[in-house]
């Protein structure tokens, strides 16, 4: 019967009955001791002498379980005692998610919990997608501990239901009590990317990728600037169709993350990971003070900052040290972090130039000092 047995189980006793008397034996006794062999109580009363019999295991649990086997004819009786084994009490193992009614996403990490007592050893993992008929391995080892993290993959399927079993103990194993459903549909946030930055003001595209939902279907695009925790509305009910500007305004933050729901199964969505959402500024860069333009020359403006790819600028210039701007040298031009630009108008030691974000007045930034226009 080997080391051991379960209460519950089935056990086969086998034994050889050698010499004129045992052979001649029609029938034994069989006998079950649970103190070593001290002490033997009836396990079957009578049974044909033909060297096997199975039986049921019943309690209590024991350390030193014996069989006794013992020959009824010809006037005398022979018997044979076994080695000591144990009886145990079966191992539990109980399904607690996903238990039923669920619904996850095929390519998602989902955790599988369970508990388990009455055995030691590892346990095996497997997924039924046909209401428990059959089972295919998901982990073929892993820890009793409680908990496995797994990706169920597909094919999709509205009668999925997990199994953990005991590698060890045959009796150690159960299936969630109710089908789940498990979903091949998917969104992948394409943008925003990882420690990307947006500006306050400034619009962007949210881009996406789908599996399985149509293009006539919507989506809702939510923004949290916690991390997740929260979340606000950015686009309700949009066409799935992989791309949605938006303009972002305060506050700002640097744990910001986008989510996209798929409206016909909300259980369908993703997180962009986190990106910033700054406040917009510009740093004028030439000129800033000391130079010296003549008239008729080519003159490059630069500037740098955030705001740079995003919108247009203006650039005005001052003639007396930024006190009035009365000439604007370019208007709406693209905001690439440079400009050449022709010098004309009046002659000045206290020229000044000024940039302005044109979606904010209020992002501008003028020379650090004057510079000097002058005719040669």
């Amino acid at each position: 019967m080997g080391d051991s047995v379960n209460v519950g189980s089935t056990a086969t006793i086998n034994w050889t009955a050698t010499g004129l008397a045992q052979t001649g034996a029609t029938n034994v006794l069989i006998e079950i001791s649970r103190d070593g062999g001290a002490n033997f109580s009836t396990l079957i009363a009578s049974t044909a002498n033909d060297g096997t019999e199975s039986f049921t295991v019943t309690g209590p649990a024991t350390t030193q379980a014996r069989i006794r086997v013992t020959t009824i004819s010809m006037g005398g009786t022979f018997s044979g005692v076994s080695g000591v084994f144990a009886i145990k009490e079966p191992g539990v193992v109980t399904v607690v998610a996903p238990n039923g009614g669920e619904q996850i996403l095929a390519g998602a990490m989902t955790p599988v919990r369970w508990t388990s007592s009455g055995f030691t050893g590892n346990v095996i993992i497997s997924i039924s997608r046909d209401g428990g008929a059959t089972f295919t391995t998901l982990v073929s080892d892993t820890d009793n501990d409680g908990e496995e993290l797994v990706e169920l993959g597909g094919p999709a399927t509205t009668s999925a239901r997990i199994r953990v079993a005991s590698i060890t103990d045959t009796a150690a194993i159960d299936d969630s009590n109710a089908n789940f459903t498990v979903l091949t549909q998917s969104i992948e946030i394409t943008a925003p990317r990882l420690g990307s930055e947006v500006l306050v003001g400034s619009k962007f595209n949210v881009t996406w990728t789908t599996n399985g939902i149509d293009a006539g279907d919507t989506v809702t695009i939510e923004l949290s600037r916690d991390g997740g925790k929260t979340f606000t509305a950015l686009a309700a009910r949009t066409p799935n169709d992989g791309t949605q500007q938006v303009e972002l305004n305060a506050p700002t933050t640097d744990n910001a993350v986008v989510r996209i729901t798929w409206d016909r199964n909300t259980v369908v969505k993703d997180m962009s990971p986190a990106f910033s959402i700054a406040p917009p500024s510009v740093r004028l860069t030439s000129p800033n003070g000391g130079e010296k333009w003549t008239l008729g020359s080519k003159q490059d403006i630069t500037w740098a900052g955030p705001i740079l790819g995003n919108g247009t600028v203006t650039i005005d210039l001052s003639y007396d040290g930024g006190r009035t701007f009365l000439r604007t040298l370019a208007r709406g031009v693209k905001n690439d972090g440079t400009l050449s630009v022709k010098v004309i108008g009046a002659l000045t030691k206290k020229a000044v130039v000024r940039i302005r974000w044109d979606r904010s007045a209020t992002v501008a930034d003028v020379s650090n000092a004057v510079f000097e226009i002058s005719k040669r």
